[in-house]
């Protein structure tokens, strides 16, 4: 899989693309909780004027919102990161980015999570 999305040039799969509708009642929750987070700071990203997720899926594994979201509720800035990852190392620096950043933040180490499970979606759901 690995090798596969580095040639393919994609980091999203076709089962990612599951509609809101169809989400559990709480993935439905998270996903409505992350975008009033994004909704209350006035977000504003280059992929539209607010920040919205419909698919946690989707949406998670790139690393991009779990560093938005930490960056609003730290009121901190992790620093650069990759804002639109092509390929799935992109995504894996992106989650270990947030990993150190929460370390850091919460001083003590995380154990049990990795940009790898981040960013192929192993430690969700």
């Amino acid at each position: 899989m690995f090798s596969s999305t580095l040639v393919s040039g994609t980091i999203f799969q076709e089962d990612d693309n599951q509609k809101y509708d169809d989400l559990p009642d709480d993935q439905k929750e998270l996903v409505d909780w992350i975008n009033e987070q994004f909704s209350k700071f006035e977000l504003s990203l280059s992929i539209g004027n607010e920040r919205r997720i419909q698919n946690l899926r989707h949406d998670i594994k790139s690393g991009v919102v779990l560093l938005e979201l930490f960056e609003i509720l730290s009121k901190t800035s992790v620093g650069t990161y990759e804002k639109n990852p092509q390929i799935i190392w992109q995504c894996m620096q992106n989650a270990s980015l947030l990993i150190h950043s929460l370390s850091a933040h919460i001083f003590n180490a995380i154990s049990n999570c990795s940009p790898f499970g981040i960013s192929f979606f192993l430690s969700f759901f």
